[in-house]
């Protein structure tokens, strides 16, 4: 016997008087859960619908690397760690800094994964996963010395930890230039005003003091100008909320906080 399917999913038959045995088979025989054929189609194409028109959530990006910048204690242009390490190559370092962790009982759960020269010249090491910003300060002065027993001439190295630097413009700034005064403030005044008067700020890890945007000699007489201010961000939070707070005052006048 023949079914076929109408609207709304009902099965008609051809032939009549299928006996109550008969029908309880058939039910019994289907699938659980299963929908009628004429509907599966139609079920089908609105889940794969559904599933195109979908926005899929991007995974969270890894976090940053804790890593470590070393270069010659007295270095110049011409004068760099690279240059002074004879062509050694930056990977071959990465071992024998791991060696050095290793053997130390104080840092034996402390590796790092990687090194690279930088275009300055300068050397950076990163940590291996699960090594925090802390735990890496404390392997400075191992990993520094290691590195320069390991170069040719036993170089003198410094190192820090490589933060994350944030950035903001702060604009509207008078420059103190008048007939007859052609200097500008200077950085250091610059910055003593800036948290003499916004004490917010004297929390910051200041990277680079604050430095007008244009050569000084270009001020124009009792006209204002922009200082760029750079600071220690690791995660890169601290810039926005500066910008959040939009006004800082200096030299008796209101200034604004840009990206």
């Amino acid at each position: 016997m023949e079914a076929s399917c109408t609207k709304g999913g009902k099965a008609k038959g051809k032939g009549k008087g299928e006996s109550f045995a008969q029908v309880t088979s058939k039910a019994a025989s289907k699938p659980v859960g299963v929908e009628p054929p004429c509907r599966q189609t139609k079920i089908t194409n609105t889940f794969k619908l559904a599933q195109t028109n979908g926005k899929l959530a991007k995974p969270p990006p890894p976090p940053v690397r804790p890593s470590l910048v070393l270069a010659l204690t007295h270095h110049t242009l011409s004068s760099t760690l690279k240059a002074k390490a004879d062509s050694v190559l930056a990977p071959v370092l990465v071992k024998v800094c791991n060696d050095a962790l290793a053997s130390n009982p104080i840092h034996t759960n402390i590796q790092v994964s990687a090194a690279k020269w930088t275009p300055k010249g300068n050397l950076v090491v990163f940590a291996s996963p699960g090594v925090s910003h802390n735990a890496l300060f404390t392997t400075l002065y191992l990993l520094s010395s290691t590195i320069s027993q390991a170069l040719p001439d036993d170089l003198k190295i410094s190192s820090h930890l490589n933060v994350k630097w944030g950035k903001v413009l702060i604009n509207s700034v008078p420059t103190s230039i008048i007939e007859g005064h052609p200097h500008a403030h200077l950085p250091p005044t610059c910055w003593q005003v800036l948290i003499d008067n916004n004490p917010f700020l004297s929390h910051l890890k200041v990277c680079q003091l604050p430095s007008w945007v244009r050569h000084p000699s270009l001020f124009k007489p009792r006209l204002q100008s922009s200082l760029v201010l750079a600071f220690e961000d690791p995660n890169g939070t601290i810039a926005p909320s500066l910008i959040h707070a939009c006004n800082v005052y200096a030299f008796g006048a209101q200034c604004y906080i840009k990206a």
